[in-house]
């Protein structure tokens, strides 16, 4: 029993319809294509992949560095706005210990302008913590 070619070809455009298969229209046998191509269009998607991925890597790793130098920034501005409280709150606790020592306020005012001025202290450790941290990231991420 003799088949011609186009009955070979419908025969497997079903076979593979019926797979859930897109058949290959320019050959009656797909699996008997030039395997070279086929891995060297493998090998280009690859490198073009790799490209692709270090590309993200240099834009991830730059994107980085800029919010960390804008966190610097922000930081250090930060620091300077509380050290420059901090010597308002000095001034304000001296008057306090003057008026204090005058009888004009009371103790408790006094411990009040302390706390405040300790918290104010605790508060800019932690930011110069926080500033030391963010450079030490930088300096990781930058090495």
């Amino acid at each position: 029993f003799l088949q011609t070619q186009d009955s070979m070809r419908y025969r497997y455009k079903i076979f593979s319809i019926s797979l859930g298969r897109v058949p290959d229209c320019s050959s009656p046998f797909p699996y008997l294509t030039d395997t070279r191509s086929v891995n060297a269009k493998m090998s280009s998607l690859k490198q073009e992949n790799i490209q692709n991925t270090l590309k993200n890597k240099r834009i991830v790793k730059e994107n980085n560095l800029h919010s960390l130098l804008d966190q610097i920034t922000a930081q250090d501005k930060n620091l300077s706005l509380m050290e420059q409280q901090l010597k308002n709150q000095k001034v304000l606790r001296k008057l306090y210990k003057d008026k204090l020592v005058q009888g004009q306020v009371s103790v408790i005012d006094y411990l009040n302008v302390i706390q405040s001025y300790k918290s104010a202290e605790n508060a800019k450790i932690q930011m110069q913590t926080n500033l030391w941290l963010l450079q030490n990231q930088y300096e990781y991420i930058n090495w």
